[in-house]
């Protein structure tokens, strides 16, 4: 018997309920923060899979800062940074100033724009970042064939967890 298999088996018994279920996912955080020490990197990877199920593939504040945490970038003066280019408030200045869906979150947008800005600083200035990071991320209507909208709201979680993947 698996995991699935024995809440599949309490749901039918009828014993399955919210504060079992919350007694069931506090046990599991139990577990969880063993793999975190044993094994940081699975951790991780069922954090993001579990965070896009329930945010729906959006950022918000903790895992922005993970992601971005592990980009880096060299500077025009040849040294490697570690540190965001752009604070989330000047991130957030700048998304005023374009057009996103309601779902996109500022912390979606500031992950793309240092994503953007770590791959592309060292060949672009700062408002072909910009421009470029709104496009690729947000403006990419093949990224999702379903979408009509013409913007594509949760690529940049899609597109970060790709590169997460083993």
């Amino acid at each position: 018997m698996n995991f699935k298999e024995l809440v599949e088996y309490a749901k039918n018994a009828g014993t399955w309920n919210e504060k079992t279920m919350w007694r069931s996912v506090c046990s599991m955080a139990n577990l969880l923060a063993d793999i975190k020490r044993e094994h940081p990197q699975m951790f991780w990877d069922f954090i993001r899979e579990q965070h896009g199920i329930l945010f729906g593939n959006h950022y918000h504040e903790d895992f922005a800062m993970y992601d971005v945490s592990q980009m880096s970038y060299t500077d025009k003066e040849g040294k490697t940074r570690h540190e965001p280019h752009w604070s989330v408030e000047q991130a957030e200045g700048v998304m005023k100033t374009l057009q996103f869906p309601a779902s996109v979150t500022k912390w979606d947008w500031w992950v793309a724009l240092c994503a953007t800005h770590s791959d592309l600083c060292g060949v672009l200035d700062d408002e072909h970042i910009i421009k470029t990071a709104y496009a690729f991320y947000f403006k990419d209507v093949d990224w999702d064939e379903n979408n009509k909208s013409g913007y594509s709201p949760t690529k940049i979680w899609e597109y970060l967890s790709c590169k997460h993947e083993d």
